[in-house]
């Protein structure tokens, strides 16, 4: 039981450092949108960014939530990627549903911290 524990938080620990270096793409994106509207645009205010990156965090997340619930729905279509005897070597416990389903879900938690920073700033 104690052993089965470890397992799942290290893979949640694992799924946390993952979504990390994949949330650096909105912010990539964000980024980008932010000097094309300063260069181009209204001028450089910081808020548009953190208003770029809640958009474009809230996107992704759905856009894997979508995927997850598919292949909840029909895991069968899920199945030639799941690829089990590689996949243990990154994972004890969590499949590739799981993980995306991990990684969506901390994608809401940044853009939740996002919308109170937001807040907070208007």
């Amino acid at each position: 039981m104690k052993e089965m524990i470890k397992e799942n938080l290290y893979d949640f620990w694992k799924c946390v450092t993952i979504s990390l270096k994949i949330y650096m793409v909105p912010v990539v994106i964000s980024l980008l949108f932010f000097l094309h509207r300063g260069f181009f645009g209204e001028g450089f205010q910081f808020i548009y960014f953190l208003e770029t990156l809640f958009r474009w965090s809230i996107w992704t997340a759905s856009i894997g939530l979508l995927l997850c619930g598919g292949a909840f729905i029909k895991p069968d279509l899920m199945g030639p990627l799941d690829y089990e005897n590689q996949w243990r070597i990154y994972f004890y416990r969590f499949g590739l549903v799981k993980v995306i389903l991990c990684i969506c879900l901390m994608f809401y938690v940044y853009a939740i911290s996002l919308d109170y920073i937001l807040w907070f700033m208007k």
